[in-house]
């Protein structure tokens, strides 16, 4: 046998070994969360060490994922998976999940994450218009005075078009331009400056 398959053979070797410890070690992890509640599961996950690192990431979103498997309607487990997701970039995983949640709550705040995370998705110089006008079309019933409600105006500015700059002038009359924070959420006012790229930014952290 000559020394280059004798290497070779044993590189095989070595990682059929590899393969059948990362088996054992997955079997184990899946063992020992066997008969854990969604509740609990989620309980672990958000107890993980909150910096973020790959290895956290990837352990959280393991939890979560059992989780869900075993309450698939476990809002918070869903939501937290989201917000995972969105930190570690992986956003057309996050869309999945978005439109998971808004079906399950039917939330705007949901949509309205949804659209970003769809605009992003999009590409410079694209935008979902109709996304966020549905999504202020949501806060305009459930709200008195949408043009008063922050969630409702960056939805207008994310859409695009006049409608924004009339409610926000509409809220501008009422509330008056001399106040930093307005209206029910105790809005700034200089975030509608800002241009929709950089709220798209903010959002995604880049958000």
């Amino acid at each position: 046998m000559s020394l280059r398959v004798a290497v070779a053979a044993l590189w095989v070797a070595g990682a059929m070994w590899s393969v059948c410890v990362a088996m054992a070690t997955a079997g184990g992890e899946s063992r020992k969360h066997e008969g854990l509640a969604a509740d609990e599961l989620y309980r672990q996950a958000i107890e993980i060490d909150a910096s973020q690192t790959p290895e956290s990431a990837s352990r959280k979103l393991e939890l979560l994922t059992l989780a869900l498997a075993r309450d698939p309607e476990h809002r918070q487990a869903l939501d937290y998976r989201i917000n995972v997701l969105l930190d570690e970039g992986r956003y057309e995983q996050a869309e999945r999940d978005l439109h998971r949640l808004y079906e399950i709550t039917g939330l705007p705040e949901t949509r309205f994450s949804l659209c970003m995370v769809r605009d992003h998705l999009a590409g410079p110089g694209e935008s979902v218009p109709d996304c966020y006008l549905s999504v202020a079309a949501e806060y305009a019933q459930i709200a008195d005075k949408p043009h008063l409600d922050f969630r409702y105006l960056v939805a207008l500015k994310m859409a695009g078009g006049d409608d924004f700059t009339k409610a926000k002038e509409r809220a501008l009359l009422e509330e008056g331009r001399e106040s930093e924070h307005w209206g029910p959420f105790g809005a700034r006012l200089d975030m509608l400056e800002s241009d929709r790229e950089e709220l798209l930014r903010e959002f995604l952290g880049k958000r």
